[in-house]
C-alpha cells in the first residue's frame, strides 16, 4: 500500500514538473520576443517582473475566488448545467479575469508615469501580465488533463497533456497576452489625452475590447466541446474552430500592428527631438544615426560586447537608454499640462548632465 501511494506521489510530482516545464519554455520565448519588440525605450526589468508576477499569482487567485463566488450565485439562477458552463465561460471568466489583470496596469499607469507613457509601453506591460496569467493557468490545465479521464490509480495520460500543450502554449499561447495588451494599449494612448474623462473612456474601451476577444474565444471553445460529442455536428465544430483561429489570430495581428505603429512613432520622436542635440554638440552625426535605428543600436552593442567587454557594453547600453529617455522627455515638454511640462524640463536638464558625464567616462576609458 505504501509502495503504491509512493508511486502515485512520484507520478504526480513528475507530471507537475513536466507541466511546469511545458508552460515555462514557450513563456520564455514569448518574453524574449516582447523584449525585442520594445527596441528603443526598454522598460525596467523590475516593473516587467512586477507585471508578470501579478498575472501569475494575485490575478490567478483573485480570479479563482471571484469566479467561484459568482458560480455559486449563478447556480441559483441558471436552470441547466450546460447553460451554467456557457455562462461562466463566455461571460463570467472574461469579465473577471480581464478586470483583475488590469489592476496592475492601472497601478503602473498611475505610479510610474515616466515609464508608462505611450501605447507600446502599455502593450508590453499588458502582454507581460497575460504571460504570467497564462503560465500558471496552463500548468493547472496540463496537470488536470493528465488525470482527467483515467481510472483511479492508473498512470497519468501524458499524450493528452502534450496534445493540450500544442494548443494552449503553442497555437494559442499568446491569447492572454493579446487580451490584456488591449487594456494596456488603451492606457498608453490615454497618457496623450488632456482630460480625465477621456482617459477613463479610453481605458474602459481597452478593457472592453479585451473582454470581448476573451469572450469570443471562450464561447467558441465551449461550443466546440459541446458540439463535438455528436458526430453529426462536425460541420459546426469545424466552423467554430475556424472562428477561434480567426478571432484569436486576428486580435493578435491587430495588437501587433498597434505595437509596430507605436514603435515607428517612437523612432520619429527620437529623430525629431535629438536632432537639436546634434546641433548642440551632444551627439555626433554617427551617434545620431545609430540612435534613430533599432537595428544599428543592436549591432553596435554586440560589436562592443565582443570587442571591448561587458563593462563597455553596459556603458553603451546606458548611453542609448539615456538618449532615448531624453528624447521622450523633450517630447513631453510640448504635451500635457503645465506641471508635467515643468517636470519634463527638469528631467531634460538632468538627462543632459548624465549623458555628458557618461560620455566623459567613456572617453577616459578608451
Amino acid at each position: 500500500m505504501r509502495a503504491r501511494l509512493l508511486t502515485i506521489l512520484v507520478d504526480f510530482f513528475s507530471v507537475a514538473a513536466l507541466a511546469v516545464g511545458l508552460a515555462v519554455a514557450p513563456t520564455l520565448i514569448y518574453a524574449v520576443l516582447l523584449w525585442w519588440l520594445d527596441r528603443y525605450e526598454k522598460e525596467p526589468l523590475p516593473l516587467l517582473l512586477m507585471a508578470f508576477l501579478w498575472g501569475a499569482v494575485p490575478a490567478i487567485l483573485l480570479a479563482l475566488v471571484l469566479e467561484f463566488g459568482t458560480g455559486l450565485s449563478l447556480e441559483q439562477l441558471v436552470v441547466t448545467d450546460r447553460t451554467l458552463q456557457i455562462t461562466e465561460a463566455s461571460l463570467v471568466a472574461p469579465i473577471v479575469e480581464e478586470a483583475v489583470k488590469a489592476i496592475i496596469l492601472v497601478v503602473l499607469f498611475l505610479a510610474y508615469k515616466r515609464e508608462f507613457d505611450n501605447v507600446l509601453d502599455g502593450v508590453i506591460y499588458g502582454a507581460m501580465v497575460g504571460l504570467g496569467f497564462a503560465l500558471v493557468e496552463n500548468v493547472l490545465y496540463f496537470i488536470f488533463t493528465a488525470y482527467e479521464d483515467i481510472p483511479a490509480g492508473s498512470a497519468p495520460d501524458l499524450t493528452s497533456m502534450f496534445n493540450l500543450w500544442i494548443f494552449r502554449a503553442g497555437l494559442f499561447g499568446l491569447n492572454h497576452s493579446m487580451f490584456t495588451a488591449f487594456t494596456g494599449a488603451a492606457l498608453g494612448f490615454a497618457r496623450s489625452v488632456k482630460y480625465g474623462w477621456q482617459r477613463g473612456l479610453l481605458a474602459g474601451l481597452g478593457l472592453g475590447t479585451a473582454m470581448i476577444f476573451h469572450a469570443v474565444h471562450n464561447t467558441l471553445a465551449t461550443g466546440v466541446s459541446f458540439l463535438s460529442a455528436d458526430e453529426s455536428n462536425s460541420g459546426l465544430v469545424l466552423g467554430a474552430c475556424l472562428g477561434i483561429v480567426v478571432s484569436d489570430w486576428g486580435g493578435l495581428l491587430l495588437i501587433l500592428v498597434v505595437a509596430i505603429v507605436s514603435s515607428i512613432r517612437e523612432a520619429q520622436v527620437i529623430r525629431d527631438t535629438l536632432s537639436e542635440e546634434v546641433a548642440l554638440g551632444r551627439f555626433t552625426p554617427d551617434e545620431y544615426a545609430t540612435l534613430v535605428s533599432g537595428r544599428r543600436r543592436w549591432n553596435a552593442r554586440w560589436k562592443v560586447l565582443f570587442s571591448s567587454g561587458f563593462v563597455r557594453w553596459r556603458q553603451v547600453g546606458r548611453f542609448f537608454d539615456l538618449a532615448t529617455e531624453l528624447a521622450f522627455r523633450k517630447h513631453r515638454m510640448d504635451d500635457g499640462d503645465p506641471i508635467q511640462r515643468t517636470l519634463s524640463a527638469r528631467d531634460v536638464a538632468r538627462l543632459r548632465g548624465e549623458i555628458d558625464r557618461l560620455r566623459a567616462r567613456m572617453v577616459l576609458a578608451k
